[in-house]
């Protein structure tokens, strides 16, 4: 079965959503290595293939207290789009504790 990258981050928040973090987790790290197709199609949500599930997995893993990777995958989200209040919101948060 083929999943997109959009199809993954959709998972990922349902299950985050019903707070199954470790669920969560796998979904968005899935997303992160299915290619991103080719296409030039406007339905193509590239962020759901680069910084997005790096954003959720900052918050997943703040969830279980494992500040480290947390701090980890906002810094990779931070590298895509380091203007992106949510990714400065966690900056100064995890700032703030460790």
């Amino acid at each position: 079965m083929m999943h997109q990258g959009g199809d993954c981050c959709r998972l990922g928040f349902s299950y985050l959503q019903q707070n199954d973090i470790q669920q969560a987790i796998s979904w968005y790290k899935l997303a992160l290595v299915v290619e991103i197709p080719e296409t030039k199609s406007p339905f193509i949500n590239r962020a759901c293939y680069t910084w997005l599930p790096h954003l959720q997995l900052c918050l997943c893993y703040s969830k279980l207290n494992d500040f480290h990777n947390a701090k980890k995958h906002n810094d990779i989200a931070a590298s895509f789009v380091p203007n992106n209040p949510h990714v400065k919101h966690n900056q100064e948060f995890l700032n703030s504790i460790g």
